[in-house]
């Protein structure tokens, strides 16, 4: 069982037993068969935060009926960090699940979307975090400050002034004879 809690301080456990997969396989009419990860439910669950979430719900949902808790409630209290960790909590549990199935094949693809997940915020965290990145926002912000001092007239181009401009005859105007 793994637990992970939400913005509030509450605890939420994920404990997936064949009873739960099945449950959620139904509830969710078939869209997360939690026993195939392989067809690419797991690839799926680690780069959706939406259908993630959903997943979630599902898992939670007996346990937030008791707590007489809607799902609306449930997103409310379920910041990004939250959801990070109660996705982290899934996977492991997952992972569980299959090894005490003997199914090390089905291990394997939950673990490898797992680590695919955290590769990539390990990435996007690394890419934002390099000098080509603050190069870049340093010459949008001088573009921008540069562009702030230029009077609307400057930037809009060759503009006339609207004292200057008489609009001419629109399709429909009856023209002088």
């Amino acid at each position: 069982m793994r637990i992970f809690k939400d913005k509030t301080g509450a605890t939420w456990s994920i404990d997936l037993t064949i009873g739960d997969v099945l449950r959620v396989k139904a509830a969710s009419e078939g869209r997360f068969n939690l026993l195939d990860p392989a067809h690419e439910l797991a690839a799926q669950l680690a780069a959706d935060v939406l259908t993630f979430w959903e997943l979630l719900w599902h898992l939670v949902e007996p346990q937030a009926a008791a707590r007489e808790t809607s799902a609306e409630r449930f997103g409310d209290a379920m910041a990004a960090s939250c959801l990070l960790a109660a996705r982290q909590a899934l996977f492991a549990e997952w992972s569980d699940f299959f090894r005490q199935l003997h199914r090390p094949d089905l291990v394997g693809v939950v673990e490898l979307a797992a680590q695919g997940a955290q590769m990539a915020i390990d990435a996007t965290a690394a890419r934002l975090d390099s000098d080509q990145t603050r190069e870049l926002l340093a010459t949008l912000q001088t573009q921008l400050d540069s562009s702030s001092a230029t009077p609307l007239k400057e930037q809009s181009g060759n503009s006339p002034d609207s004292a200057e401009w008489t609009p001419g005859p629109t399709p429909g105007d009856s023209l002088p004879t």
